[in-house]
Protein backbone atom coordinates (compact mmCIF):
# COMPACT_ATOMS: atom_id res chain seq x y z
CA UNK A 1 0.00 0.00 0.00
CA UNK A 2 2.75 2.45 0.92
CA UNK A 3 4.66 1.67 -2.27
CA UNK A 4 1.57 2.35 -4.38
CA UNK A 5 0.98 5.60 -2.50
CA UNK A 6 4.54 6.76 -3.21
CA UNK A 7 4.23 5.71 -6.84
CA UNK A 8 0.98 7.61 -7.37
CA UNK A 9 1.56 10.74 -5.30
CA UNK A 10 5.05 11.64 -6.38
CA UNK A 11 7.98 12.44 -4.26
CA UNK A 12 8.85 13.77 -0.74
CA UNK A 13 10.24 16.92 0.75
CA UNK A 14 13.01 14.86 2.37
CA UNK A 15 16.54 15.10 1.00
CA UNK A 16 17.74 11.69 -0.15
CA UNK A 17 21.44 12.33 -0.88
CA UNK A 18 23.92 14.85 -2.18
CA UNK A 19 26.37 13.64 -4.77
CA UNK A 20 30.01 14.63 -5.10
CA UNK A 21 29.45 16.19 -8.54
CA UNK A 22 26.90 18.68 -7.18
CA UNK A 23 29.04 20.13 -4.38
CA UNK A 24 29.90 23.18 -6.48
CA UNK A 25 26.39 24.56 -5.91
CA UNK A 26 25.80 26.91 -3.03
CA UNK A 27 22.51 28.11 -1.56
CA UNK A 28 23.38 31.62 -2.80
CA UNK A 29 23.29 30.31 -6.40
CA UNK A 30 19.49 30.63 -6.44
CA UNK A 31 19.56 34.29 -5.39
CA UNK A 32 22.58 35.13 -7.56
CA UNK A 33 21.10 33.34 -10.59
CA UNK A 34 17.78 35.17 -10.30
CA UNK A 35 19.56 38.47 -9.70
CA UNK A 36 21.79 37.99 -12.77
CA UNK A 37 18.75 37.23 -14.95
CA UNK A 38 16.93 40.31 -13.63
CA UNK A 39 19.94 42.53 -14.29
CA UNK A 40 20.41 41.09 -17.80
CA UNK A 41 16.74 41.73 -18.54
CA UNK A 42 17.13 45.36 -17.45
CA UNK A 43 15.04 45.26 -14.29
CA UNK A 44 15.38 48.46 -12.29
CA UNK A 45 13.94 46.87 -9.17
CA UNK A 46 15.13 43.36 -8.43
CA UNK A 47 11.67 41.90 -8.13
CA UNK A 48 9.28 39.78 -10.15
CA UNK A 49 5.78 38.46 -9.68
CA UNK A 50 5.37 34.82 -8.64
CA UNK A 51 2.22 34.00 -10.55
CA UNK A 52 -0.23 31.41 -9.32
CA UNK A 53 0.40 28.18 -11.25
CA UNK A 54 -1.55 25.31 -9.64
CA UNK A 55 -2.90 24.13 -6.30
CA UNK A 56 -4.94 21.44 -4.55
CA UNK A 57 -8.66 21.57 -5.33
CA UNK A 58 -9.65 22.45 -1.75
CA UNK A 59 -7.62 25.70 -1.79
CA UNK A 60 -9.48 28.67 -3.24
CA UNK A 61 -6.82 31.39 -3.22
CA UNK A 62 -5.13 32.24 -6.52
CA UNK A 63 -3.10 35.12 -5.12
CA UNK A 64 0.20 36.05 -6.76
CA UNK A 65 3.09 37.34 -4.66
CA UNK A 66 6.26 39.33 -5.22
CA UNK A 67 9.70 37.74 -5.21
CA UNK A 68 12.22 40.44 -4.34
CA UNK A 69 15.97 40.35 -3.88
CA UNK A 70 17.46 42.90 -1.49
CA UNK A 71 21.09 42.86 -0.32
CA UNK A 72 21.51 39.25 -1.47
CA UNK A 73 18.44 38.05 0.42
CA UNK A 74 15.22 36.70 -1.06
CA UNK A 75 11.83 37.96 0.08
CA UNK A 76 8.54 36.32 -0.82
CA UNK A 77 5.47 38.49 -0.31
CA UNK A 78 7.55 40.69 2.04
CA UNK A 79 8.81 37.81 4.21
CA UNK A 80 12.50 36.98 4.28
CA UNK A 81 13.45 33.41 3.40
CA UNK A 82 17.12 33.42 4.37
CA UNK A 83 17.56 29.77 5.32
CA UNK A 84 18.35 28.35 1.85
CA UNK A 85 19.86 24.98 1.10
CA UNK A 86 20.73 23.24 -2.14
CA UNK A 87 19.68 19.59 -2.41
CA UNK A 88 20.07 16.85 -5.00
CA UNK A 89 17.97 13.72 -5.36
CA UNK A 90 15.19 15.34 -3.35
CA UNK A 91 12.10 13.27 -2.70
CA UNK A 92 9.10 15.54 -3.30
CA UNK A 93 5.61 14.63 -2.09
CA UNK A 94 2.59 16.25 -3.70
CA UNK A 95 -0.55 16.36 -1.58
CA UNK A 96 -2.57 13.32 -2.65
CA UNK A 97 -5.21 15.21 -4.66
CA UNK A 98 -2.82 17.49 -6.58
CA UNK A 99 -1.66 15.19 -9.39
CA UNK A 100 -5.06 13.63 -10.02
CA UNK A 101 -6.67 17.07 -10.06
CA UNK A 102 -4.06 18.32 -12.54
CA UNK A 103 -4.45 15.27 -14.80
CA UNK A 104 -8.20 15.92 -15.03
CA UNK A 105 -7.98 19.71 -15.45
CA UNK A 106 -4.85 20.64 -17.40
CA UNK A 107 -2.65 18.08 -19.16
CA UNK A 108 0.14 20.62 -19.79
CA UNK A 109 0.39 21.50 -16.10
CA UNK A 110 0.14 17.84 -15.14
CA UNK A 111 3.13 17.09 -17.38
CA UNK A 112 5.08 19.98 -15.83
CA UNK A 113 4.28 18.67 -12.33
CA UNK A 114 5.74 15.32 -13.39
CA UNK A 115 8.82 17.04 -14.86
CA UNK A 116 9.30 18.91 -11.56
CA UNK A 117 8.86 15.65 -9.67
CA UNK A 118 11.55 13.99 -11.78
CA UNK A 119 14.06 16.82 -11.36
CA UNK A 120 17.04 15.99 -9.20
CA UNK A 121 18.10 19.44 -8.00
CA UNK A 122 16.25 22.03 -5.98
CA UNK A 123 16.58 24.72 -3.34
CA UNK A 124 14.74 24.62 -0.04
CA UNK A 125 13.74 27.95 1.49
CA UNK A 126 12.68 28.29 5.11
CA UNK A 127 11.33 31.64 6.39
CA UNK A 128 12.47 33.49 9.50
CA UNK A 129 8.88 33.77 10.71
CA UNK A 130 5.47 32.22 10.20
CA UNK A 131 3.66 33.60 7.14
CA UNK A 132 0.99 32.90 4.53
CA UNK A 133 3.46 32.00 1.76
CA UNK A 134 4.43 28.64 3.25
CA UNK A 135 6.39 27.06 6.07
CA UNK A 136 8.71 25.58 3.46
CA UNK A 137 9.23 26.55 -0.19
CA UNK A 138 10.99 24.21 -2.60
CA UNK A 139 12.28 25.93 -5.75
CA UNK A 140 13.02 24.17 -9.03
CA UNK A 141 14.48 25.90 -12.09
CA UNK A 142 13.12 24.21 -15.20
CA UNK A 143 13.47 25.50 -18.75
CA UNK A 144 14.47 28.94 -17.46
CA UNK A 145 11.44 29.35 -15.16
CA UNK A 146 11.39 29.06 -11.39
CA UNK A 147 8.69 26.97 -9.73
CA UNK A 148 8.00 27.77 -6.07
CA UNK A 149 6.29 24.81 -4.39
CA UNK A 150 4.68 25.59 -1.05
CA UNK A 151 3.94 23.37 1.92
CA UNK A 152 1.80 24.83 4.68
CA UNK A 153 1.41 22.29 7.45
CA UNK A 154 3.44 19.23 6.48
CA UNK A 155 5.96 18.23 3.83
CA UNK A 156 3.35 17.77 1.12
CA UNK A 157 3.17 20.37 -1.65
CA UNK A 158 -0.22 22.04 -1.81
CA UNK A 159 0.40 25.09 -4.02
CA UNK A 160 2.74 26.15 -6.83
CA UNK A 161 3.74 29.56 -8.14
CA UNK A 162 5.84 30.27 -11.23
CA UNK A 163 8.38 33.04 -11.83
CA UNK A 164 9.47 33.90 -15.36
CA UNK A 165 12.22 36.49 -15.73
CA UNK A 166 12.21 38.07 -19.21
Amino acid sequence: MLLSLVATTGCSLIPQKTTEENKHHEPEDLVNGMLAKMQAAGYEEMEEMAEFYFQCPYINSTTNYTVKIVDGKIYLHGYIFDDISYVTDYLLIYESSLLSYASNRDVEKYEMLLKIQNSSECYILIPQEENGVGFKIVVYEIEGDYYFLASYYNDEVQKIHKVTID
